[in-house]
C-alpha cells in the first residue's frame, strides 16, 4: 500500500482530502454549536442548481454554484433572523426549491451532462491539480478570517442576544458563517461528494464536544479528528478497494463513537 504512494493521483487524493479535512473541521465546532447539521447537505443539494445553471449556460459551473449556494445560505439566513421562520424550515423550503429547479434545467437541456453526477458523488481519487488549487485558495479564504476573528464566532454561537448586546455585528457575523459554509461545501463536494462533506462537516465538532473542556480543545479535537479519519479513510481505501469517500465516513463515525465511549469514561 506504501508503493501508491508514489503514484501522482494517490497523491493528489491524499492531499485533498486532508485540505477538505482541515476546513470542514474547523467549521464543525461552529455548526454543530449553531445547530446546523443539515446546513451542508442542504447547501450542497442546493447548489446543484447552480451547477445546472452553468452546464446550461455553457459557462463554468463552479462559478455558478458558489454564486447560487452562497445566495441561498444568506436567504436561509435573513428567512430565521429573529425567529421569523425556523432555520430547519427554511432550508427545507429553499434547498428542495433549488433541487427542483436544478433537475427541471437538466432535463430542458438536450444531452447527456455527466459532470453533474461528477459533482454530486464526488471523486477525491480523480482530482486534478485545477481541484487542488481551488480546493487550497479556498481553504485559505475561509480558515484565516475565522481563525481572526474566533472570539466573535464564538460568542455568536454561545449567545447571540448576549452578542448582540454587547455590540457585535451579529447580522455580519451570520452571513459570513452561513458564506464560509456555502463556500467550503460547494469546493468541496465536487472533490469528494456530498456524503463526506455533510460528514466533516458535524461529525469532527460532534466527537470533539465529547472530549473538549474549552473552546481551545474543541477546535483542536475536531481537526484531529477530521485529519485522522481522513488519513486512515484513503489507507481503508487502497487496501480494501472501497469507495475512499465511503471509507473516511466510516473511519470518521467509529472515532466518534470512541469519543462518546471515552467522554462517558472520564465524566
Amino acid at each position: 500500500m506504501i508503493s501508491l504512494l508514489g503514484w501522482s493521483f494517490v497523491q493528489r487524493a491524499v492531499l485533498a482530502a486532508l485540505t477538505a479535512a482541515a476546513v470542514c473541521s474547523l467549521l464543525s465546532p461552529f455548526v454543530v454549536m449553531r445547530k446546523m447539521a443539515f446546513m451542508g447537505a442542504g447547501i450542497a443539494h442546493a447548489a446543484f442548481a447552480g451547477v445546472a445553471i452553468g452546464l446550461v449556460a455553457g459557462v463554468d459551473y463552479t462559478a455558478t454554484a458558489l454564486l447560487f449556494a452562497v445566495a441561498v445560505a444568506l436567504a436561509v439566513d435573513a428567512l430565521s433572523w429573529r425567529g421569523h421562520t425556523s432555520v430547519d424550515v427554511a432550508i427545507g423550503v429553499l434547498f428542495a426549491a433549488s433541487m427542483a429547479l436544478g433537475v427541471v434545467l437538466i432535463s430542458r437541456a438536450p444531452g447527456y451532462y455527466a459532470d453533474v453526477f461528477t459533482y454530486l458523488f464526488g471523486n477525491v481519487l480523480a482530482v486534478t491539480r485545477r481541484d487542488l488549487l481551488i480546493l487550497g485558495i479556498t481553504a485559505v479564504t475561509v480558515m484565516v478570517p475565522l481563525l481572526v476573528f474566533l472570539k466573535e464566532m464564538l460568542a455568536l454561537c454561545l449567545d447571540e442576544e448576549q452578542a448582540l448586546a454587547s455590540g457585535l455585528p451579529v447580522r455580519w457575523l451570520r452571513r459570513a458563517l452561513v458564506s464560509a459554509v456555502a463556500v467550503t461545501v460547494v469546493v468541496c463536494v465536487k472533490v469528494v461528494g456530498v456524503t463526506l462533506v455533510s460528514a466533516l462537516l458535524v461529525i469532527p465538532g460532534a466527537a470533539a464536544a465529547t472530549l473538549a473542556r474549552d473552546f481551545r480543545s474543541l477546535v483542536f479535537y475536531s481537526l484531529l479528528h477530521g485529519l485522522a479519519a481522513s488519513l486512515v479513510g484513503i489507507a481503508v481505501s487502497l487496501r480494501w478497494d472501497v469507495p475512499p469517500g465511503a471509507g473516511m465516513v466510516l473511519v470518521s463515525t467509529a472515532l466518534f463513537l470512541a469519543s462518546v465511549a471515552l467522554g462517558r469514561l472520564r465524566s
